[in-house]
């Protein structure tokens, strides 16, 4: 028997980023965890959870679908049937059916088209079940390397001068910025 299983998730994103969510529905055979909201692009957002089948056997027929998923911007914009993702894979569809094991949580995303100045989703609706202000993460960038200054280097200049170059730092792409001590 198929179950529906993607709204689900949305049931928990109005809870904000304060610690793991967790709720099980379809009359106790299932338990899902909300994950959280990530920008993943200038325009895209995805919501995720990991969905885990709970019942009495060892596997069950399942289905996902994005067609009762509804994320309504401040405006009144309202966006649905965003593409699902299955173990962070895209499925290129708004559904997908597979197997749920006991026990084994399935990473389920959905896509969302969403602005670039949008940091929260004011309201989610699954079915009539409304959730209101779920954040948006977005991808940590990484921490720009910190400057190493380089050991004292001996050069050789015209004539019978030499120099000492010390204090070396990066200021950009093949450019350092040095103290020079020149002798002659």
């Amino acid at each position: 028997m198929y179950r529906l299983l993607l709204g689900v998730v949305v049931a928990v994103l109005g809870a904000g980023v304060a610690g793991a969510q967790t709720w099980t529905y379809d009359e106790d055979q299932y338990r899902s965890e909300f994950k959280g909201c990530t920008r993943v692009s200038n325009q895209q957002v995805v919501c995720t959870f990991a969905d885990t089948y709970i019942g009495s056997g060892e596997t069950d027929d399942a289905s996902w679908s994005s067609s009762v998923v509804e994320a309504v911007l401040n405006g009144g914009q309202s966006l649905s049937n965003g593409e699902l993702l299955v173990a962070g894979k895209r499925t290129g569809s708004t559904r997908y059916w597979g197997t749920a094991y006991k026990n084994m949580p399935v990473s389920i995303g959905i896509a969302f088209d969403i602005p670039a100045g949008v940091t929260v989703i004011p309201r989610l609706n699954y079915n009539g079940h409304v959730l209101s202000d779920v954040r948006i993460g977005g991808n940590t960038p990484a921490p720009a390397p910190t400057p190493v200054a380089a050991p004292a280097q001996q050069i050789n200049l015209s004539g019978n001068w030499t120099g000492t170059l010390t204090g070396c730092r990066s200021s950009g792409t093949n450019t350092y910025t040095c103290a020079i001590t020149i002798k002659k």
